[in-house]
């Protein structure tokens, strides 16, 4: 049963990447950083309390899961998941992403996703417009691109992010994105 869904893998797009163990570990390590009045707050937003007292009232884990398992129905978010600088191949000054700016779509990447969901956390937090069903999608979002920042084949345009680079992994070919992703930490 393995071998069906592992060759499916190959096909699937840039998109999925950083697998749910890369975004489950980004948010594991943000929530035991968090200040302890942030959480109940973020745990408020999500909707969600723990039935143990004795626990955190709830885990960013599980969320940060949740805009890759539900892309294929909000397909418009599929360029908010990463970004390109054009020409960002080693650099011969500091200046990111270069005098050529981002690929794609200007405001159409993981940056203008995060800006996105955060006004849109603000306006709740303000008590202004933004539904709690609003502010609630908004931070599952949040959790799930600060996930995507924290890989950095998001965040090159060279080789389509690392998809257009060939390797061989554990005895087979993929992709160094793919190999990044995801077969790396489950090794």
């Amino acid at each position: 049963m393995k071998l069906p869904l592992l060759s499916f893998a190959f096909f699937v797009p840039r998109v999925l990447g950083w697998g749910a163990a890369g975004h489950e570990i980004v948010a594991t390590i943000a929530q035991i950083h968090l200040h302890p009045t942030v959480l109940p707050v973020l745990c408020d937003i999500l909707n969600y309390t723990s039935p143990n007292p004795n626990e955190p009232p709830c885990h960013l884990a599980p969320v940060s899961t949740w805009a890759d398992r539900l892309k294929y129905r909000m397909r418009w978010s599929a360029p908010l998941h990463y970004v390109g600088a054009k020409d960002d191949y080693p650099s011969e000054t500091c200046v990111f992403p270069g005098e050529r700016g981002w690929a794609g779509s200007r405001d159409i990447n993981v940056l203008a996703g995060i800006r996105n969901v955060t006004s849109l956390l603000d306006a709740w937090v303000e008590g202004q417009t933004t539904s709690a069903d609003t502010a609630e999608e908004a931070l599952k979002f949040l959790i799930h691109f600060i996930g995507d920042l924290h890989m950095p084949l998001h965040l090159t345009g060279r080789d389509r992010g690392g998809n257009s680079v060939k390797v061989r992994f554990d005895g087979r070919q993929t992709t160094l994105h793919s190999a990044w992703d995801g077969l790396l930490i489950a090794k």
